[in-house]
């Protein structure tokens, strides 16, 4: 069975139960350090976190990375989203081709 997380305030996170997916409470980045402290993330395929907490929380994002079998997928905030994940997408391509292919 795939265990899927999300992390965030309880007003972004609480639609997700109606799925089964296991809500962690985390209304700060500090809340949601401790909340992923606490989780087995190698019983993971998926961990979903709001942009705004991943934002203050790069450690925590690059331990997730590194994992085999965990994702990390990011929820954008209702005021939209900001650069942080198409920064992230770029990292992410520029590590895979060996060159920022998505340079603006």
């Amino acid at each position: 069975r795939v265990k899927i997380a999300v992390i965030g305030p309880e007003e972004y996170i609480a639609p997700f139960k109606a799925f089964g997916v296991e809500i962690l409470s985390a209304a700060t980045a500090g809340d949601a350090k401790v909340q992923v402290e606490k989780l087995n993330l190698e019983e993971y395929a998926v961990i979903l976190m709001v942009e705004s907490i991943v934002q203050e929380l790069p450690e925590v994002v690059e331990h997730i990375a590194q994992l085999p079998g965990t994702s990390l997928a990011v929820i954008p905030e209702l005021g939209g989203t900001t650069s942080f994940i198409r920064q992230r997408m770029r990292k992410i391509a520029a590590r895979a081709a060996g060159a920022d292919i998505l340079e603006e």
